[in-house]
């Protein structure tokens, strides 16, 4: 009996633990740099060592883990063989490490969802309150508010507007769940001021996709809640009024008056909804209601086509969806040529220029399934996939058996994040792929187990997986203490760091390239500068910046012929980037200056490149809207 306590105790605080690691890793920007991810996995894999030292009991693998485990494997040891940058691949397994820990440790050791709930929610309305403060000027965060075009976008601490929105809009989910949840009409009263910020922050995001998303979901999740208490009801309905009638001011103030017409539609099929679920209203009401909902449906469809049939060219080419859209038809053209394997992670960010259909710089392809699959192929990219019907199956299958409400709010938490991530990196953030998985393995439902595994062997993969996550930090840390030298002017103790980095950042670019850099800035080593060049070529050939540098480095010594080549090769990496063109066009001209017979071997290809800098040029003019 004694020792049953102990380990429930030692479960709570693991529990703890957990939840403090998850609401730090939201405030501090969602765990996107290297460093911050590295350091969260590394307590999250210390923390499992520990609880299985302390537990020698037999782990029991069920469906979720096993699936997770074998997804985890094919990620990492895919991405490494494969990848042309095997260390971004490195960096990029260690999200996915971190997404399995989790796994491991929610099916294992954590079984108190509400707590984690919890963590989360407060991270997300911390992150509200900062965020207001920024915008209204009372707090001052580094790019917490967003100058766009014509106004401000809140951003608060994750510093990308749209994934601050979809927390606001969770937040807002939860924060309905504990309305429902509280009695004392005092506690409700502070939720429903809570509710009300966050549907502030929602729309001060201005995030145009997860606003549209947010009324979606809410939508559903409306009809699916038939049984909600009447004066909750009354709050969501009369909620999205405020946020309806604003976004419509805001939208056709901007122009866009398409958006306005959908959140127009939105909101009216809301207030059609609130007559059909209102229990005072006749039978005659209700029927006109729902008649309503499929008139303007319907009205709604055929108003698109007739009003927006001549103007719909134009308005794609605005619409950022669209430009979305084609960055996951060149990344769908990319799997293509390697469907099994995928490209390898952390590899899209330099391999996108040599297969776009326009010019743009994204670190992600805004999809982060599709990255999956892009990353390790069909076979890890369904592996993931199943994992998410999974959890479908058994929280529907849950709430039909149960009827619990906690069932249906978690179902609209994770479809808010799954639906935005279709269009946005919001996975990519490790510490909210930490959320999801968290809750796509919180079902009550039994399962067999499919495996009963002995605790040791886990001890010795986590072990070993512990200190190449560590090491990985520690080169991490040293790398960013050589970036502060090199800016500070220090090229020698720089450089020595550098060199000994090796071992911590192994077949690295980066590590090279700032070799290179503050070798040349700090002796004027121009060959032995060119060779680091060529290690950080080898060990990502894709990169473009190693050989931005490298024009640099060459026209700084006078060095045409290595600066016009390397300026060609950056044509055909970034074929849409017209100054590569002109920088290869003014290396030949000085050649032309200083050494004819050079001048006269690449005259022809010179005037190739004038051909299709002409055509470049007039591409992208027809593209400027982007």
């Amino acid at each position: 009996m004694k020792q049953v306590k102990r380990i429930d105790s030692q479960i709570n605080i693991l529990g703890m633990l957990f939840s403090g690691v998850l609401f730090l890793g939201i405030l501090f920007q969602g765990l996107y740099f290297p460093t911050q991810y590295l350091l969260a996995t590394t307590i999250l894999l210390l923390m499992v060592i520990v609880a299985l030292v302390k537990n020698r009991q037999k782990i029991q693998v069920d469906v979720y883990m096993l699936l997770s485990a074998v997804f985890c494997i094919i990620y990492c040891t895919d991405s490494i063989i494969v990848a042309a940058d095997r260390y971004g691949a490195m960096l990029e397994s260690v999200k996915i490490i971190a997404f399995f820990t989790v796994v491991f440790l929610s099916k294992s050791f954590i079984k108190d969802l509400a707590s984690i709930l919890r963590a989360f929610y407060r991270a997300c309305l911390t992150m509200n309150f900062i965020g207001l403060l920024c915008y209204f000027h009372i707090f001052y965060v580094n790019d917490g508010v967003l100058r766009a075009k014509r106004y401000f976008r809140m951003q608060s601490l994750l510093q990308y507007a749209n994934t601050t929105a979809i927390l606001m809009a969770i937040g807002f989910v939860l924060t309905l769940y504990y309305i429902d949840f509280e009695k004392t009409v005092r506690a409700q009263t502070k939720f429903y001021l809570y509710a009300f910020l966050f549907l502030v922050g929602l729309l001060l995001t201005a995030s145009k996709g997860a606003i549209a998303i947010f009324l979606l979901v809410m939508l559903v999740f409306l009809l699916l809640l038939k049984d909600l208490e009447k004066t909750l009801k009354v709050f969501i309905l009369s909620a999205f009024a405020v946020p309806t009638a604003i976004a419509i001011l805001w939208v056709t103030a901007n122009g866009n008056l398409m958006l306005g017409a959908i959140i127009l539609m939105v909101g009216t099929l809301l207030a059609c909804c609130a007559c059909i679920f209102s229990d005072r209203l006749q039978a005659k009401v209700k029927k006109g209601a729902i008649l309503s909902v499929i008139a303007l449906g319907s009205a709604s469809g055929l108003g698109f086509v007739i009003v927006f049939w001549q103007k719909v060219t134009a308005i794609s080419i605005y619409l950022t969806f669209v430009e979305r859209a084609e960055y996951m038809s060149d990344a769908l053209h990319l799997l293509a040529t390697r469907p099994l394997t995928g490209i390898g992670g952390g590899n899209w960010g330099a391999m996108q220029y040599s297969i776009q259909s326009f010019n743009y710089a994204v670190q992600y392809i805004h999809n982060s399934v599709l990255q999956i699959f892009v990353d390790c192929g069909i076979i890890g990219g369904l592996l993931f996939v199943a994992i998410i019907v999974l959890f479908y199956h058994d929280y529907i299958k849950q709430y039909r058996r149960e009827k619990d409400s906690l069932s249906l709010y978690v179902l609209a938490v994770v479809s808010l994040l799954l639906i935005h991530t279709s269009i946005d990196i919001d996975l990519n953030y490790p510490a909210l792929l930490m959320v999801f998985a968290v809750l796509i393995t919180s079902s009550t439902r039994e399962r067999k187990p499919m495996l009963t595994v002995s605790s040791m062997y886990f001890i010795i993969g986590f072990s070993i997986i512990c200190i190449g996550v560590g090491s990985l930090l520690f080169g991490q840390i040293a790398h960013n203490r050589a970036q502060v030298l090199t800016n500070q002017g220090h090229f020698e103790e720089a450089f020595a760091i550098c060199q000994t980095n090796d071992f911590f950042m192994p077949m690295s670019s980066q590590n090279n390239m700032q070799k290179a850099v503050n070798l040349f800035k700090q002796s004027g080593d121009y060959q032995g500068a060119v060779a680091y060049i060529g290690i950080a070529q080898k060990y990502n050939p894709y990169e473009s910046k190693n050989y931005v540098e490298l024009y640099h480095f060459a026209l700084q010594n006078k060095d045409y012929d290595t600066a016009f080549q390397t300026c060609v090769k950056l044509t055909e990496l970034q074929r849409w980037k017209w100054e590569n063109y002109d920088n290869a066009l003014e290396t030949l001209e000085k050649m032309k200056q200083t050494d004819k017979t050079l001048y006269e071997k690449y005259v022809l290809q010179g005037q190739v490149l004038i051909d299709k800098r002409a055509q470049i040029m007039t591409y992208l003019n027809t593209r400027k809207p982007y």
